[in-house]
């Protein structure tokens, strides 16, 4: 048997054990493959080094990249299986390349349609699962959602576990997005029995994310933390640690270890300059710090380009939403004008926790900007629309949010009964802020009901 065939028999064993050392082993195994000029060899090894989705967090992975390209240069130029999947796996490699929105599209739609040119279900599930997360932006959501269900349905016939546990991962993020929780648990508790039948680390660990993200929605503090230690603990068998790190960080702000949270954002923005989000998070934090001078001279910069300048992928609605509340924030009515007009045909999605300061949903953001246009009338109905989901998802930390926002509206004003109804909205803010220990939301409500902080 060829040495490269070996090779990447061993590396497809080590990612599936989580294992760091698969990159190194299957990249030496395609460049032996180049060597040969062997398109079937070069093609096994470059697609077995993708996890499904794309390897990195923050940047994209020049030497798997270069891998693909290669084995795509290769392989015959019609329609098959393994070029269908040679076209996703790059496509959901390019994630993180900011230049190559574009080609990173046209590249998962042409592998999609390939795959149905095929007619093979195995494939085609693979080859969504992958377009799934090369496609990730606000305005592809429908379509991401009907692969996902498009997926379930080729799974329930293929039985192959591993392609089962992949759909239910790009389902459960696509009702994520809406907040659609229904839905949602009825797939998560088929998860996590896959997921501990088959016991493969990766698929612990991103059944162990999706339970602690839907718990912190819905769950009370002490159960998302039991969740998030879970988490932990799967990301010690796998390596993986930046979605606990976010979803700890976000616990932490939740207690109201504001400064606390930063130095973890600056050392991200370090390590991942790259990152918009990062800039956003940091200046919104800045603001519930108090350092609104900071806060500005970030936004400033990023007005400059009227945050145009965004990759429209995975992190442009969080990036706007997190400048949205810097600009309400500041009352910054420029930037809150374009961020408004950008974020509104998105009103009725949900960003989950797991991406940090941002979460709730869309409309809840919406609301503040439209009050600091002096919109007060839009700004009513956003804030009541965030409510009614708030409620109905009973995501008590977002409703607190809400009120507390509202409340800060209506204080503006000047009648006794905006005053009246502001007073309900903060004594609801501070009763759940009490009972769950949301202890900045505590301290603006106290302040604004002139009750005691302590």
């Amino acid at each position: 048997m060829p040495r490269c065939d070996l090779l990447t028999g061993l590396g497809t064993a080590q990612r599936q054990d989580a294992d760091p050392a698969h990159r190194e082993t299957l990249l030496e195994a395609a460049r032996l493959a180049r060597e040969l000029q062997d398109a079937e060899r070069l093609a096994a090894a470059a697609l077995a080094n993708n996890p499904g989705r794309h390897s990195l967090f923050g940047a994209s992975d020049a030497e798997r990249l270069e891998s693909l390209e290669a084995a795509i240069d290769l392989v015959p130029k019609r329609d098959d299986a393994t070029r269908a999947e040679l076209l996703s796996t790059l496509a959901v490699e390019l994630s993180w390349s900011p230049d190559a929105e574009s080609r990173r599209r046209e590249l998962a739609e042409a592998a999609v349609a390939m795959a149905r040119r095929v007619g093979d279900p195995t494939t085609l599930a693979r080859v969504i699962g992958r377009a799934f997360h090369a496609l990730y932006a606000p305005d592809t959501h429908d379509l991401r959602l009907g692969y996902a269900m498009e997926a379930l349905d080729l799974t329930e016939r293929i039985r192959d576990p591993g392609l089962r546990g992949i759909a239910l991962d790009r389902a459960m993020w696509a009702l994520l997005d809406v907040g659609d929780l229904t839905r949602f648990d009825e797939l998560l508790g088929e998860q996590r029995l896959l997921a501990d039948r088959l016991g493969e680390p990766v698929l612990r660990y991103d059944a162990a994310l999706l339970n602690a993200t839907r718990i912190m929605i819905t769950g009370a503090t002490a159960e998302s933390r039991h969740a998030v230690n879970e988490l932990l603990a799967a990301g010690k068998e796998t390596g993986i640690t930046l979605g606990w790190e976010s979803l700890e960080g976000q616990l932490g702000v939740r207690r109201g270890q504001l400064a606390e949270y930063l130095p973890f954002l600056e050392d991200i923005h370090a390590q991942l300059p790259g990152i918009p989000a990062v800039t956003a998070a940091r200046a919104a934090l800045y603001c519930e710090l108090g350092r609104f001078d900071e806060a500005r001279t970030l936004l400033d910069e990023a007005s400059k380009r009227e945050f145009h300048e965004l990759p429209r992928d995975r992190n442009w609605l969080v990036t706007l939403v997190l400048w949205a509340d810097v600009a309400a924030g500041l009352s910054a009515s420029d930037a809150a004008t374009i961020l408004y007009n950008a974020l509104e045909p998105y009103g009725n999605q949900v960003l989950s926790p797991v991406l940090g300061m941002a979460e709730g949903p869309v409309t809840s953001h919406l609301a503040p900007l439209a009050a600091t246009l002096g919109r007060y009338d839009l700004a009513e109905q956003h804030f009541a629309s965030a409510e009614s989901l708030c409620r109905s998802l009973h995501a008590q930390y977002w409703l607190a949010r809400n009120q507390l926002a509202h409340a800060r509206m209506l204080g503006g004003f000047d009648s006794t009964g905006d005053a009246d109804r502001a007073r309900q909205l903060l004594e609801e803010a501070l009763g759940i802020a009490d009972r769950e220990g949301y202890e900045h939301l505590q301290r603006q409500a106290r302040e604004r009901l002139g009750v005691d902080p302590s």
